[in-house]
């Protein structure tokens, strides 16, 4: 059982990881996030939630949520389960995921949610450089994931 947590811990790490490095591919979203200490990602991810037209209830939810330990495993799926609804970047996710696997050893999941939920909030446009070239506006999946977060952190699945 404790194994299957710490592959389930492992994949999940990794696919964080692979989805930070696809969002921040571009340069749109500040790479310092990635450095950032939970105190920073916390006010980073209240200040973008509120700019993207969220309560402030809401916002400190989303920040506390991701920068809280027994909680970051949960806002990490919600995030990559919306993320992964749209094929082009369910692919790129794929692709660095694997790339990541082969480089990775064991690493528990520590910030990697806030950091993630941050790039998240950061990005308005995503770009996948696969053959046809996918550019577009990240606001109305983003819309879907600050949800899909929201409704995990609110105890629904």
């Amino acid at each position: 059982m404790a194994d299957e947590m710490n592959r389930e811990a492992h994949e999940l790490k990794i696919m964080t990881d692979a989805a930070v490095g696809v969002l921040l591919a571009d340069g749109e979203a500040d790479k310092a996030i990635l450095d950032a200490p939970p105190s920073v990602l916390r006010r980073m991810i209240v200040e973008e939630a509120r700019s993207a037209g969220l309560t402030e209830d809401d916002a400190t939810l989303l920040a506390d949520g991701a920068t809280t330990p027994s909680r970051a495993r949960g806002v990490a799926s919600a995030v990559l389960t919306e993320l992964r609804r749209t094929e082009p970047i369910r692919e790129e996710l794929d692709v660095a995921a694997a790339r990541r696997d082969e480089l990775m050893v064991v690493d528990p999941l520590t910030i990697g949610a806030a950091v993630l939920l941050a790039a998240v909030l950061k990005v308005r446009r995503i770009k996948i450089s696969k053959s046809e070239g996918v550019d577009a506006s990240f606001d109305p999946l983003k819309s879907e994931i600050i949800q899909a977060v929201l409704q995990f952190l609110r105890g629904g699945s």
